[in-house]
């Protein structure tokens, strides 16, 4: 597994990267999901997510795979909580935002 490859600090700030970008995100959510301000946070979003999945040197883009996710987002609002609270516009953001990158970036 890619993640038990990293050391704890190099996973710690990951993870602590990847937490300050979701709570970006989820103060986005009034925007446009395909601007250009988003899209821009959605690639540093999908660029975490490859080193999660351990495929981010992979030549395989997984843009269903990730477009999937987006929906997963949308679907169950447990993936989108911010402070235990739910947040149903974030993961409906999320999944247009990540639909399309997947279909303008990745294919």
């Amino acid at each position: 597994n890619h993640l038990r490859k990293m050391s704890k600090s190099s996973l710690d700030q990951l993870k602590k990267d990847f937490d300050k970008l979701w709570r970006k995100l989820a103060t986005m959510t009034k925007e446009d999901p395909s601007s250009q301000h988003v899209q821009k946070e959605i690639a540093q979003h999908y660029a975490f997510i490859r080193q999660f999945w351990g495929t981010d040197h992979d030549k395989d883009n997984q843009a269903e795979a990730y477009a999937g996710l987006g929906e997963l987002y949308e679907s169950d609002s447990r993936y989108t909580e911010i402070d235990g609270k739910a947040r149903p516009d974030f993961g409906s953001f999320m999944s247009k935002a990540m639909k399309h990158f997947s279909e303008t970036v990745l294919k």
